[in-house]
């Protein structure tokens, strides 16, 4: 009886069936199982904590588990009808096609994927798109198939299928060698060892808000006079030109004064600024400890451990099973078509939870709670030797989720999470206060953009307030029209003893032409030149140059 099955099964599966089957589910997995998440690792290989050595063979596992499972459901098709086979191979065949242009070429309005609210209607377009890829790619695929009928229409379909698939490897072995796809990240991770040693002698604190708008700021202070007493000793300057729209490449440039024209990998330019930086060289011929409290940094060389924090440890996955899901998220969100990405939407950092570190300090974390819990438990603790701390939390980003006693709600204002960020720096300054470490510091608070989600509404025109050594009057403000591009020599002269009043040449009144570089966040390959003429917070005094920096 068993060989009876078998003989009548073997008959039904002729080589040309078997080879149409593994074409097609060889080459639609290869899309989305390989191509797929390294190609999205490649670009953005920044935004991840895992190396390309951690996500190939589970792109590998993924593969031939889908793999193994598709071709046992076409030999299920073949069993049970030859035309629902055909079909099987037909739709297979027509989502290969469409996966692959609606990944590669319909994704340049796509709403980031970094917490930010957004509502599908503002993207709408994609759906009309999305439709009329696969309404044109299923009728040529039918008239096609009507024109050559199957077993001529089967052969196009292994040609074209493995013609794209060896498309898809020249380019994804290219995007290996020019964005350096191959480099091993560290086994390191960002903690907060000695977040809040400070040093008897000097300390230089620079603590970044993420994302408070220097205008918004100012109202705020106004409208609430007691917070004016947070920030004695500083002087805070409203009309400041930031550099960037987003994050990755503002802090950069924050520390460099090096601007990023696309001219070479982002990744390159990143790990470079923190391996030669001026600055950091400067602090560290003064004898100044290096701490860097950010929670993505370029992990790709030993360079990196000269920050005292980052250290060197074991790290693991703690579920694969999850690890997949949000990767096929990601791929989903890419190359679904457009009425299913928004069962893909999640925020990257979410691959953070599946990383388990066995190490004996805990790692940094940006976010807004844990610091506030950490100034108000941890002691402050002492050393002779001169510190410099970065301190980057989220200050008033998306999601706004916390109210001004930084107590977490629902449905929150941008107004409540700046008001959050002051309650947190204002513990932390009379902490340092408390412990006599206040007076002998420098301490620069700012942001790394300001916030609006179109790029110039708000994000040209960052935080920026400045207390020097011994500093001390009330809270001052300054219009002078400063930009990012002021900062390395602001740096300097701080180290040198001088007041926030002195720092910058620039004074009020003074005319100026400031830079301004313009991308989205879902497309950091195109990058557009602003020029401010007027105050920083007025959108009117911007014109465009018309200089693109595109990779």
């Amino acid at each position: 009886m068993f060989k009876l099955c078998r003989s009548k099964f073997l008959k039904k599966i002729t080589r040309e069936d078997l080879l149409t089957s593994v074409t097609v589910a060889g080459a639609i997995l290869f899309l989305i199982c390989i191509y797929a998440p390294l190609e999205l690792y490649f670009n953005n290989s920044q935004e991840f904590w895992f190396d390309i050595y951690t996500l190939f063979p589970i792109t590998l596992l993924m593969f031939f588990s889908s793999f193994f499972v598709c071709i046992f459901i076409f030999f299920i098709f073949i069993l049970i009808n030859k035309k629902i086979y055909q079909f099987g191979i037909v739709f297979g065949f027509i989502l290969f096609l469409c996966t692959y242009v609606q990944g590669n070429f319909l994704v340049n309005n796509l709403p980031p994927l970094d917490g930010t609210a957004f509502t599908w209607a503002e993207y709408s377009d994609g759906r009309s798109k999305s439709v009329c890829l696969w309404i044109i790619v299923t009728l040529v695929t039918l008239i096609a198939l009507r024109v050559l009928h199957f077993q001529r229409f089967s052969q196009g379909v292994k040609v074209i299928s493995i013609c794209m698939v060896l498309m898809l490897s020249i380019t994804l072995f290219a995007n290996f060698i020019t964005t350096k796809g191959y480099r091993e990240k560290l086994d390191a991770s960002v903690t907060v060892k000695n977040q809040f040693e400070m040093s008897e002698d000097t300390n230089f604190i620079i603590l970044l808000l993420d994302a408070v708008t220097a205008e918004t700021f100012y109202d705020i202070v106004e409208n609430t006079p007691e917070y004016k007493d947070v920030f004695s000793d500083f002087t805070f300057y409203p009309n400041t030109v930031g550099a960037y729209t987003f994050t990755s490449r503002s802090i950069p440039f924050i520390f460099s004064g090096e601007w990023f024209e696309n001219m070479e990998p982002f990744e390159q330019y990143n790990e470079r600024i923190y391996k030669d930086s001026a600055f950091f060289s400067n602090l560290e011929s003064k004898k100044y400890k290096l701490g860097m409290y950010e929670s993505v940094l370029p992990l790709s060389d030993k360079s990196i451990y000269r920050f005292e924090n980052v250290l060197e440890n074991d790290v693991k996955i703690t579920s694969y099973f999850d690890f997949i899901k949000l990767e096929l998220k990601l791929i989903g969100f890419k190359y679904a078509p457009f009425d299913l990405k928004t069962f893909c939407v999640f925020n990257t950092n979410d691959f953070f939870e599946f990383r388990e570190i066995e190490d004996k300090y805990t790692l940094f974390s940006a976010d807004n709670g844990d610091f506030y819990s950490r100034i108000k438990d941890e002691s402050i603790t002492y050393t002779k030797e001169k510190c410099f701390k970065f301190i980057h939390i989220e200050g008033a980003h998306v999601p706004f989720n916390y109210d001004k006693d930084v107590n977490i709600i629902e449905e929150g204002t941008y107004e409540q999470k700046i008001e959050a960020s002051i309650t947190i720096t204002d513990t932390y300054l009379k902490k340092l206060k408390e412990n006599g470490v206040y007076n002998n510091s420098i301490i620069v608070v700012l942001a790394d953009h300001g916030y609006d989600y179109t790029g110039l509404g708000g994000r040209q025109n960052p935080l920026l307030m400045i207390k020097g050594i011994n500093e001390e009057h009330t809270w001052n403000v300054s219009n002078a029209p400063i930009s990012f591009e002021d900062l390395q020599v602001a740096y300097k002269n701080l180290l040198s003893g001088k007041q926030s009043t002195e720092v910058f040449e620039w004074k009020e009144g003074d005319e100026r032409e400031r830079r301004f570089l313009w991308y989205k966040y879902v497309d950091e390959s195109h990058i557009v030149e602003y020029i401010w003429t007027g105050e920083a917070w007025d959108t009117t005094a911007k014109y465009c140059t018309g200089r693109e920096f595109n990779q």
